[in-house]
């Protein structure tokens, strides 16, 4: 069972790596071609990290959702007890 405080550091995270993510995608569509290469490798590495880890919540049981109103990831545990 995953421990709520780790729980909620790697929904932290997510929301970092989309974020990243989102910064890099604009300062390449405003940047000069040159600088572009830069912002594709930043790009790249918080798509990594946010694929890693939403495939760690997957292994573990659970399914995320964006909660519009609190603006944060939220888990959803998939595993049934009977």
């Amino acid at each position: 069972m995953v421990e709520e405080r780790e729980l909620q550091q790697k929904l932290a995270d997510l929301k970092q790596y989309t974020e990243a993510y989102d910064k890099a995608l604009a300062e390449i569509r405003t940047a000069q071609s040159t600088k572009r290469f830069a912002f594709f490798d930043e790009m790249n590495q918080a798509e990594k990290a946010y694929n890693t880890l939403w495939n760690w919540f997957r292994e573990h049981g659970y399914s995320i959702q964006w909660n519009t109103e609190q603006k944060q990831y939220e888990a959803i545990s998939s595993t049934y007890k009977e």
